[in-house]
């Protein structure tokens, strides 16, 4: 199980805590988490955006592996997971045309596979 505490409801992008519980066993294992990106994704992992810059609009993406964070990539708006683990996600945003540059996370080097999305295309997706 995992839940977050420290919610500001006037402030929906201040960061949360993030807890998980296992056994009866309670750990905290991120700060600083935008309550809205934490997902379980189609590749059964729980994934979540932490030191959210609400200026940029963008985060650092963490998977957990064993209720231990793991960064995956820096400076993420939004992203998606695939049922196969391939990760999906924008970066660049601008905010005069409303676009960004889309990526796929590689095991290297991450791919970029084009400039200019629309913004709101990754959780259509879903």
């Amino acid at each position: 199980l995992y839940y977050y505490t420290d919610v500001d409801e006037e402030n929906e992008n201040r960061g949360v805590m993030l807890y998980a519980c296992k056994n009866g066993q309670t750990k905290q294992v991120a700060s600083d988490v935008k309550i809205y990106s934490v997902k379980k994704e189609a590749d059964g992992h729980i994934y979540y955006l932490k030191d959210y810059d609400d200026e940029d609009q963008e985060g650092s993406l963490y998977c957990l592996e064993e209720s231990k964070p793991d960064l995956v990539v820096d400076n993420v708006r939004e992203y998606y997971v695939s049922e196969n683990g391939s990760i999906y996600y924008t970066k660049n945003y601008d905010f005069e045309n409303y676009k960004s540059d889309l990526y796929l996370h590689g095991k290297k080097k991450d791919i970029k596979i084009q400039s200019g999305i629309e913004g709101a295309a990754l959780p259509q997706w879903k």
